[in-house]
């Protein structure tokens, strides 16, 4: 049996606040791109789903631990005698929040439009059965993404050695540079003569059932049938949010807040760019902007290519690691997500008998 409820009869939303005041911390800052830095106070400390305000309407995350949100992500106070905090982060998951943009110049969500939506849920017995049978895929991305975080952790520290601190080359000579002293054999090169540098499209269409995932400045926004780029590249905010670097290795439509990244120096580039102080390049006023060609102008060292060719042998043994986890992860929640709606509607029922005898349904 399931009850006919109201977003504001289970949780109550709230704003979130400027974080520029506070101090360096452990406690996460969420933005609609995800974590942004950490400080050292909290707005909320009990599980919660935070919904965007403004900007990517789609990303909805669920938090378990301390946080704070800035002013463009709402929070929720749920009440947990009606429901299990992850069991409605999994319910918003499946509505269109695209569709429920009431903004102009920035998409954006209200309080008002958030509260009338209506669920239906069962028994918190229910839910918890639900939630129980879907854990294990939950607890395998989680593994999963904390090794991609390790890797990726170890190949920016090659980077760092390498390319900032120049730590294998101190035997060397070294010569004089407008970015400073830079091991002998090297130049400086601005990103575009070593990168191809495009902006993103409008999609065309949006579809539910599409097959290509849609690419904005948060992360993935949506399904098409169409592909704007068939090979790995880099995408980072073009406008909204600034400093998001993504990795993407699949065929994919990028929106046209996305600046587009592709190079034979893939994982040089990946580093290089996640460097970057994207806000000293803000020209935008009503909401931050850059420009194509302030980035393409950007200049790094770059090492010659014995060095270069290394260190992509070697990092790019990391990074296909890391590849091969993110599909693992892909493919884990494809699956969750189509039983999802299916336990949820009744179609597929759990009873604890039933979920004792699935040892692993992975």
């Amino acid at each position: 049996m399931t009850y006919k409820v109201k977003l504001s009869d289970v949780c109550t939303i709230k704003y979130g606040k400027d974080h520029k005041v506070l101090k360096d911390g452990l406690y996460p800052v969420y933005g609609t791109g995800g974590i942004m830095r950490y400080v050292n106070e909290f707005i909320y400390d009990e599980a919660s789903v935070l919904i965007p305000r403004k900007g990517t309407l789609s990303n909805i995350f669920y938090v378990d631990e301390p946080f704070w949100t800035i002013d463009t992500l709402f929070y929720t106070q749920i009440d947990k005698s009606k429901i299990w905090p992850k069991y409605l982060y999994y319910y918003l998951k499946r509505f269109n929040f695209d569709e429920m943009n009431v903004g102009t110049a920035v998409p954006s969500l209200t309080t008002a439009l958030l509260n009338e939506l209506e669920l239906k849920i069962p028994s918190l017995n229910k839910q918890k059965k639900i939630l129980d049978f879907l854990l294990p895929f939950d607890q395998k991305i989680e593994t999963n993404n904390a090794i991609i975080a390790n890797l990726e952790a170890q190949a920016q520290a090659i980077f760092k050695s390498w390319f900032v601190d120049f730590e294998p080359f101190q035997d060397g000579g070294f010569v004089e540079s407008e970015l400073g002293m830079i091991p002998e054999g090297w130049e400086v090169k601005t990103i575009s003569e070593f990168s191809h540098v495009t902006s993103g499209k409008r999609p065309m269409k949006r579809l539910e059932d599409g097959d290509v995932p849609i690419y904005g400045a948060n992360g993935q926004t949506g399904w098409t049938d169409e592909v704007l780029i068939d090979k790995s590249c880099i995408l980072i905010g073009r406008v909204g949010t600034l400093g998001s670097v993504q990795r993407l290795n699949d065929k994919i439509w990028a929106s046209d807040n996305t600046l587009v990244f592709t190079s034979a120096d893939y994982e040089f580039l990946y580093f290089q760019l996640k460097r970057i102080d994207y806000a000293a390049y803000n020209r935008g006023s009503t909401q931050p902007l850059i420009t194509q060609g302030d980035i393409k102008n950007i200049k790094v060292i770059y090492p010659n290519n014995v060095v270069m060719e290394k260190f992509s042998n070697v990092v790019g043994l990391y990074f296909d690691l890391i590849w091969q986890l993110e599909k693992q992860n892909k493919n884990l929640a494809q699956i969750r997500d189509t039983l999802l709606p299916k336990l949820m509607s009744g179609e597929i029922r759990v009873v604890q008998d039933e979920v004792e005898e699935i040892e692993n349904p992975l």
